[in-house]
């Protein structure tokens, strides 16, 4: 970015020709009409704090149209230029309807005067001065029927003038979306994210110097991930401020602001589910997903940790915990959207406190209650004290860490069962257990495995389909898992039940005491 504060200049809502009673002019037999035009000036995009604009560059770029040393004088030539190389595939697209949405036509007589409707364009504030870049230009515009956005660079052979405000035009950018879209997804907040990159003169002159299409899209994910990682001025400033202030600190500071910023919205955690038909649809769906998220995992950890602890730990036992805990955290915790859910680190950490406990002779209860109560202990002075301003210090890369360690411990666990399951087949069938006489038992295990995941990921990538309806997209993407869950319980159930089969533990005695 340039050294000068720099802004979106863009051009919204209505430009368009007022047809009511025109004048005419004696002398020269003209019509005369009012043009409506609507500007508004609006920050650019921040790459280092929004997310969403370095993943629309990821997605977009790579069905982006790069059309270079276009020759064209007439802007409306161009656009239907880039229209016409959109994929047929992805969406049809005629340039009449394109046409109608980007500019506004005089209806009268044979006049046509192109006006563009939307657009964004780059201001530079020195001092009292504002300077509007006419070197390049975006055009947006959203049209119904449309599963996919589109987006189309045109780099002009000359510095070409298309009229008032555009006298030296050597960029164009179209952005064509969905009407219906989600409102970090519209045509206007797509075309801000690439009017940034735009607004960047070091940017545009490298493109001016490249030669080909994979050059031009590899110079703007450049610049991209440089912005991502680069601090914007105003930000800095505040973290100077930020970071000169001194500001007395006593113990449960940390605790008392939570609660204080928090308290006003206690009520809402609870009524927000309920407050009209598609938060009461969501509410459905989001707890039928955890049950089916959450009951599956208790019941296989809880397996785990049965064979871990030698049955000290059970299955009935670990949905208890997950059932109280969650409760009591909800209810008291000050944040009713956090849910409780065991992990496979935790497994470990109960496998590794079995194996202290039993090499030292301890009682296993005793042990894992007195680390409870420690762990505790240790949460509640990292409260008070306000241990949690440490966090600023880890990067993402922890974050990513530690989320690949728990994907790499499942894992490992899911291989695992894999191969206990095979090795449990004995041909001699000298056990009297039945899964280690029967051959079929391992292949159904893998069978209900991958098509578990196959289902629920292929439901769930239906979000983004071009077919069926919005609100059935929404329905089978949310019920995904369950889903998958249901139908491969059928079908190992009822298609495959002469294999043998044995769960170790009897569900209808979770609540039997």
């Amino acid at each position: 970015m340039s050294d000068t504060s720099s802004i979106i200049s863009s051009t919204e809502g209505s430009i368009h020709f007022d047809i009511e009673e025109p004048t005419l002019s004696a002398a020269n037999n003209e019509q005369v009409f009012l043009l409506n035009s609507v500007q508004q000036a609006i920050p650019p995009k921040d790459f280092f704090v929004e997310i969403r604009g370095i993943l629309d560059v990821e997605h977009l770029l790579d069905n982006a149209i790069v059309i270079l040393d276009a020759s064209e004088t007439q802007i409306d030539t161009i656009i239907q230029r880039v229209v016409d190389e959109i994929n047929p595939t992805r969406d049809v697209i005629l340039y009449r309807d394109v046409e109608s949405k980007i500019f506004s036509y005089s209806d009268f007589s044979d006049l046509r005067v192109p006006s563009i409707r939307h657009k964004l364009q780059g201001v530079f504030v020195k001092t009292n001065d504002v300077i509007v870049d006419q070197s390049w230009l975006t055009i947006y515009c959203s049209i119904d029927g449309l599963f996919h956005r589109h987006i189309g660079f045109v780099r002009m052979n000359l510095p070409t003038n298309f009229g008032p405000g555009l006298g030296d035009v050597q960029f164009i950018l179209l952005v064509i979306a969905p009407m219906v879209e989600k409102g970090t997804k519209t045509a206007f907040e797509t075309s801000r994210t690439f009017s940034t990159l735009l607004c960047d003169p070091a940017l545009r002159q490298r493109l001016l110097d490249v030669h080909d299409k994979a050059n031009f899209i590899q110079e703007i994910n450049i610049t991209v991930d440089r912005m991502a990682f680069q601090l914007p001025t105003q930000l800095e400033r505040k973290i100077e401020k930020v970071v000169h202030k001194k500001e007395r600190w006593w113990p449960c500071k940390g605790i008392i602001n939570d609660f204080k910023r928090r308290k006003q919205c206690y009520i809402s955690d609870y009524t927000d589910g309920f407050c009209d038909a598609r938060a009461i649809q969501k509410t459905i769906s989001s707890a039928v997903f955890l049950y089916f998220a959450i009951l599956p995992t208790a019941i296989a950890l809880g397996m785990l940790n049965d064979s871990n602890t030698h049955g000290l730990i059970t299955v009935k036992k670990e949905i208890l915990a997950q059932w109280i805990g969650g409760l009591i955290f909800g209810v008291f915790g000050g944040q009713l959207f956090l849910i409780m859910l065991s992990t496979a680190p935790i497994s470990i950490y109960i496998e590794v406190i079995h194996q202290i406990s039993e090499t030292g002779g301890y009682d296993f209860f005793k042990m894992f209650t007195t680390t409870g109560i420690w762990c505790s202990a240790f949460l509640i002075l990292f409260a008070i004290f306000q241990f949690s301003a440490l966090m600023k210090y880890a990067k993402r890369s922890l974050e990513e860490l530690f989320g690949l360690f728990i994907a790499i411990a499942l894992i490992y666990k899911a291989m695992q069962a894999i191969i206990t399951t095979f090795q449990r087949y004995d041909p001699s069938c000298s056990t009297y257990d039945p899964l280690s006489c029967d051959r079929s038992v391992g292949l159904l295990f893998v069978l209900l495995l991958c098509g578990t995941l196959w289902i629920s990921l292929t439901l769930y990538n239906f979000r983004t389909t071009p077919f069926l309806t919005k609100t059935k997209r929404e329905l089978l993407s949310d019920y995904a898992l369950p889903i998958g869950v249901i139908i491969m319980s059928f079908i190992g159930s009822f298609c495959f039940k002469d294999v043998p089969s044995k769960f170790i533990f009897n569900v209808s005695k979770i609540f039997v005491p």
